[in-house]
């Protein structure tokens, strides 16, 4: 067996499990984003004395930071096999409609992310 056939998996079958990634990280940067409105939301607390703000804002800051490049990856593979792969159907819908999700959560991770950087 080459080096091609390992590397290279037929769409259907990179579809199937591109879409089950797609689900879980387009939910782990909800889940990131709400946590980055939530620690903004406590914001009073910080300033009553409550000084863990540091360490919660710079542990999201790193979460997003390891979690972003894979998540690019796995988008621009699958709009690669979206856009020239031979999916049809149920397959293509599925995997459309998660990229387009998962795309929306790290867009929305991104922004939020930025709005918590420290200013330099």
């Amino acid at each position: 067996m080459n080096a091609t056939a390992i590397d290279v998996e037929p769409d259907a079958v990179f579809a199937q499990a591109a879409s089950a990634l797609l689900k879980e990280y387009a939910v782990k940067l909800k889940e990131l984003a709400d946590s980055v409105v939530t620690y903004e939301n406590t914001r009073h607390l910080r300033l009553v004395g409550n000084d863990t703000a540091p360490a919660i804002r710079d542990e999201l800051i790193e979460r997003f930071k390891h979690l972003r490049p894979p998540v690019e990856e796995l988008v621009h593979q699958s709009s690669a096999v979206l856009n020239e792969g031979n999916l049809r159907g149920l397959s293509r819908v599925e995997l459309w409609l998660r990229l387009a999700e998962l795309e929306h959560n790290l867009n929305t991770a991104t922004r939020r992310i930025e709005l918590i950087k420290p200013k330099k």
